[in-house]
């Protein structure tokens, strides 16, 4: 964060480029009250701390950070554009809950894991060498830093993993899921009637857009309905926000977010015989195939535009300055624009990447014929472009590929779960068609599972 505020001194865009108050004046400043509130509230105890720090992550609105400088994250001539700064209000409440920590000394809270120093070190060494040599090369690390929040978290996280180390502290952090949610929920209703969005389709969030909401309301409702009586104690308010979170996924229409979901759960049916069938699973199975079956499947536009998108790639030979974007033009094929051009970036930055914040600057170098703020539509290659192939697998071995490592070990035992792979399993989906991590407070979350996960295998080694 030192780093970042530094470079913006000797931005060549700041301060002309700089942006402050991008929000209303108004909704920044209660915004700030409510990050404050929650703060206050949970100042002094560990388990206040971590029953706050879900509602922090996902319902306090991005305004707040309105009251830090932020740049642009694309070209000024593109129709829409964001900011983002280099720092956060998760920042600040992760470096908060250190002094929590230590003001609520507890001698318990004295586990260490030896793979999960060695990791943190080393990615966060590997970036700083990346960020010197960007340097020296560039002359300009602004927008490498810029969006480095990935970095931060990992290892402001890894600082207070003390905290959450212990099966009540999580089970205190999923009830503070449990009370985020319907929050989550009553804003996405209020944003999309305001702004005249059809509730089934189009159900969007003021923080998380449509897609990004969709990929994570199936992400919260596989974790919660598989930490039910494993990491949490059920009750009828509980599962009743479980199958409101999973309406809401429904709602948004987005049928990434129903694949992630249904494979998630057919997989884990499928291939690890795990003894609880309940009806909920059934149901949610169920309901999910019909939706998307009804309102995908059948729709033969939709499919005559797929057929369309694919043909027109294969015959530009996967070019992406050759493929233009015209009224026919798909979702699928959209991504697959951008996961071509994507895809060259990477391989011209093999060593440490272009940094997310440069992505959408020269995005149009590639052949993406979009003027409007994108992102790769693929958290594999958010990773990899954004960090270069060390720390880029590293990210991805963390949050995607030990999820699939402990399903395919753990396939046979249908007495061992750890209900926080089985979530980040489902989330592999999900990253197939859209880079979800690329929302700081969806990463925050994400990350926080990934540590739950390593810390409830550990226990499971231990017993």
């Amino acid at each position: 964060m030192l780093l970042s505020g530094v470079s913006y001194f000797s931005f060549h865009e700041f301060p002309l480029n700089s942006v402050i108050f991008r929000y209303d004046r108004w909704i920044s400043l209660l915004s700030l009250v409510y990050f404050f509130g929650l703060m206050v509230f949970s100042f002094g105890s560990i388990r206040r701390y971590c029953f706050v720090t879900p509602l922090v992550i996902l319902t306090v609105p991005n305004a707040v950070n309105s009251y830090f400088p932020a740049i642009y994250l694309g070209p000024l001539t593109d129709m829409t554009n964001a900011t983002f700064p280099f720092v956060t209000h998760i920042d600040v409440f992760l470096i908060y809950g250190l002094a929590n920590l230590t003001l609520s000394k507890t001698d318990s809270l004295t586990w260490h894991y030896e793979r999960i120093d060695v990791f943190v070190v080393a990615m966060t060494a590997f970036y700083l060498l990346a960020v010197f040599a960007t340097f020296f090369i560039s002359g300009d690390i602004t927008r490498y830093l810029n969006n480095a929040f990935h970095i931060r978290y990992l290892a402001l996280f890894y600082l207070l993993h003390r905290v959450f180390i212990t099966r009540p502290n999580r089970e205190i952090f999923l009830k503070g899921i449990i009370i985020a949610m319907p929050i989550v929920l009553i804003e996405s209703s209020v944003t999309s009637l305001l702004n005249g969005y059809s509730f089934y389709g189009s159900f969007s969030s003021g923080n998380f857009a449509n897609n990004v909401l969709g990929h994570l309301l199936a992400f919260v409702t596989i974790l919660l309905i598989f930490a039910r009586n494993r990491e949490y104690s059920s009750t009828f308010f509980s599962d009743l926000v479980v199958f409101s979170v999973f309406i809401g996924m429904l709602l948004t229409g987005v049928r990434g977010a129903y694949l992630s979901f249904v494979l998630c759960l057919l997989c884990t049916y499928v291939l690890t015989r795990l003894s609880f069938r309940n009806v909920v699973i059934f149901f949610a199975i169920f309901v999910a195939i019909i939706l998307f079956t009804i309102s995908r499947f059948i729709d033969i536009d939709y499919w005559d535009d797929f057929i369309y998108a694919i043909t027109y790639i294969f015959q530009n030979g996967f070019d992406a300055y050759a493929i233009k974007i015209d009224p026919t033009t798909t979702s699928i094929f959209t991504r697959v624009t951008l996961w071509i051009a994507t895809t060259k970036m990477y391989f011209d930055n093999l060593s440490f990447g272009v940094g997310f914040a440069e992505w959408n600057m020269i995005k149009a170098e590639y052949g993406v014929p979009f003027q409007m703020l994108l992102d790769p539509h693929n958290d594999y290659l958010f990773y990899l472009v954004s960090y270069g192939s060390v720390l880029g697998l590293g990210f991805l071995w963390f949050i995607y590929l030990k999820p699939i490592i402990y399903f395919i070990k753990k396939s046979s035992n249908s007495f061992v779960v750890n209900p926080y792979y089985y979530a980040l399993f489902g989330f592999c989906f999900s990253g197939l068609t859209n880079a979800n991590t690329s929302k700081h407070q969806v990463f925050a979350l994400v990350l926080m599972i990934a540590f739950f996960a390593a810390f409830r295998e550990k226990e499971q080694l231990t017993t």
